[in-house]
C-alpha cells in the first residue's frame, strides 16, 4: 500500500512538471529574474528545462545583476542551450557559479561557453563534466583561461574521450586566478 502511494505520488509530480514546463514554467521564472534584486541563487535539477527554457532563462541572465549561482545539471540542454548561456556570459557579471553537467554539452557548445570566459570577469566556478566537449572544447577552456583571470575552478571530465592533453594548461591557468583572486596568500 504505501509502495503505490509513493509510486502515485512521484508520477503526479511528474506529471505536474510536464504541465508547468508546457505552461511556460521557466518563462516564468526567466521573467521572475529580470526583476528580482534578491534571487542569489537558482537550482534547477533534473527539471527537464531544455534548450527553450535555459534560453529564456539566458535572455534573464543578460539583465540580472543578483543572482550568484546557477545550477542545472542533469538538464537536456544540447548545443542550442550551451550557446544561449554562452551569451549571456558574454554581458553578465555576478553568476559565480555555473553547473552544468550531465546536460547534453557537446563540442559547439563548449567552445560557445569558453570563448563568453575570455571576456567574462564575474565567473568563478564552472562545471561541465560528463559532458561531451571532446578534445577541441578542452583545447578551447585552455585558451580561453590564458585570458581570464576570474575561474578557480573548472570541471571538464568527459567520458567520451581524454582530456588529459589540456590537463596541465588549464590547471596552471587555474592556479594562477586562486593566486590573484587572494594575494594575502602568496
Amino acid at each position: 500500500m504505501i509502495t503505490r502511494l509513493i509510486l502515485l505520488f512521484g508520477l503526479l509530480c511528474l506529471i505536474i512538471l510536464v504541465l508547468l514546463s508546457s505552461l511556460g514554467f521557466f518563462s516564468a521564472i526567466a521573467t521572475a529574474l529580470e526583476t528580482n534584486r534578491t534571487l542569489q541563487e537558482l537550482y534547477l535539477y533534473d527539471t527537464n528545462i531544455g534548450s527553450e527554457g535555459v534560453a529564456a532563462i539566458a535572455t534573464a541572465l543578460k539583465t540580472n545583476r543578483t543572482l550568484q549561482e546557477l545550477l542545472l545539471p542533469l538538464n537536456n540542454l544540447g548545443s542550442e542551450g550551451a550557446v544561449a548561456i554562452a551569451k549571456a556570459l558574454e554581458t553578465n557579471e555576478s553568476l559565480q557559479e555555473l553547473d552544468l553537467a550531465h546536460s547534453n554539452v557537446d563540442i559547439e557548445g563548449a567552445v560557445a561557453i569558453a570563448k563568453a570566459l575570455e571576456t567574462n570577469q564575474g565567473l568563478k566556478r564552472l562545471y561541465l563534466n560528463r559532458n561531451r566537449i571532446g578534445r577541441e572544447g578542452a583545447m578551447a577552456f585552455a585558451k580561453a583561461l590564458e585570458m581570464n583571470r576570474t575561474m578557480q575552478e573548472l570541471k571538464l571530465n568527459d567520458d567520451y574521450i581524454a582530456i588529459e592533453d589540456h590537463a596541465v594548461a588549464i590547471d596552471e591557468a587555474l592556479d594562477r586566478n586562486r593566486k590573484l583572486q587572494s594575494p594575502s596568500e602568496n
